[in-house]
Parts: C-alpha cells; sequence; structure tokens
C-alpha cells in the first residue's frame, strides 16, 4: 500500500496517514503487507523530518516506510504514478524562511507483489473497510 503526502501539508495528508495506519490495523494478517508513505515535498521532508511525522502517528515502526528522495526522483515517480501537486501560496519572510503550501492529488495505492496498480482510492475520502476488504482478497 502506498499513500502520498507532505508533513506540512494542512489538510488531507494527516487523513491519508491515519486511515494507512487504520488499514494496517484492521487487516486479518498484517505480516504480508508493507505500508510505504512517499513524500512529493523533498524539500523539506527530510529522512529526520519524516522520522517525527512517523513516531507522531506511532507509525516508526514495520511494517510502515515513509520515503524521500532527491527532487528529480520524486519528480519523477510522482508522474508515473499521476500524483500531481503545484504551490498554492508562500511567503517569504524577512529572516529569509519561506513558507509555502502545496495543492496535491489525494491517493493510495494498492500494488501487488508483482508491482502491478490493483486498486487506485481518494486517500483521505475511501472507507477503510473498503481498502481492508480489497487488500484482503490479494
Amino acid at each position: 500500500m502506498v499513500g502520498f503526502i507532505y508533513t506540512h501539508c494542512p489538510d488531507i495528508c494527516s487523513f491519508i496517514t491515519a486511515n494507512v495506519g487504520k488499514v494496517y490495523e484492521e487487516i486479518n494478517n498484517p505480516g504480508n503487507t508493507q505500508f510505504a508513505l512517499v513524500t512529493f515535498d523533498p524539500e523539506r521532508d527530510t529522512p529526520e523530518v519524516l522520522k517525527d511525522y512517523a513516531r507522531a502517528f506511532e507509525m516508526d515502526r514495520e511494517p510502515f516506510h515513509f520515503l524521500t528522495a532527491e527532487p528529480d526522483v520524486i519528480e519523477e515517480f510522482m508522474q508515473r504514478v499521476s500524483v500531481r501537486s503545484q504551490e498554492s501560496y508562500s511567503r517569504e519572510f524577512e529572516d529569509g524562511e519561506r513558507m509555502y503550501f502545496l495543492n496535491h492529488s489525494d491517493k493510495i495505492l494498492l500494488i501487488d507483489q508483482n508491482s502491478r496498480l490493483i486498486f487506485d482510492y481518494g486517500g483521505s475520502m475511501t472507507p477503510v473497510s473498503m481498502i481492508v476488504e480489497d487488500l484482503e482478497k490479494l
């Protein structure tokens, strides 16, 4: 299962993350499933930031993986899985710090052991029970 997030999101990313955690809690055999959350904001979502974010959701353990990469790798991957994001608001402060928000796709993917896309869900709005049912069919 793969979800797409950024840690500074003021909106749906926390729901996507929570839904991934709920699926883990509700499936009958969680040992057969890996759960990845990939950031599309690698500039701010460093491994340490992702580690803290995972800890906040009590997902800083197996089988959860919070992933980032170089910006060009992330951009190419997001294009391949049809996750879109664009800056919606930004502001630069007097101290030079820059704050920004992203509009983005709301997506969780279910991928089988042969790397085939099985289901594409609305990440924050699909009922967890539906995802669990589909996952248990694999």
